[in-house]
């Protein structure tokens, strides 16, 4: 099952930005639980040494779908729906993709669509 997480950079102990990237955080799991262990696998992977970063909003595709403000825009749209605009649905631009196969295509497939609205 696909995951996705928010990541980005947090604010030192007087409020300053210590970074200002973004993204989504796609990875597969099992399960919730699986994928609590598995990005804290990936956060210490990707951001060993820096403090700061910030994960948020863990979700799974299902609970994607399920708070999607227009599931069935095109086939995958919920999975990286951020948002919602001026009566327009918001895609994700900035992303990380830990998933391989049958996965991997369907997240760059729904990718490639909303590149092109």
């Amino acid at each position: 099952m696909i995951f996705s997480v928010v990541i980005e950079g947090g604010c030192d102990a007087e409020g300053h930005y210590l970074y200002d990237d973004s993204f989504n955080l796609f990875f597969s799991a099992n399960d919730r639980l699986d994928a609590s262990d598995k990005l804290a696998e990936l956060r210490e992977i990707l951001f060993a040494g820096k403090a700061g970063y910030e994960a948020y909003n863990l979700n799974s595709e299902l609970e994607l779908l399920k708070n999607s403000s227009e599931p069935y825009r095109f086939r995958d749209s919920h999975l990286i729906e951020i948002g919602f605009s001026e009566g327009k649905p918001l895609y994700s631009k900035d992303n990380l993709i830990f998933l391989v196969g049958h996965e991997r295509k369907r997240l760059m497939d729904a990718l490639a669509i909303a590149a092109q609205l």
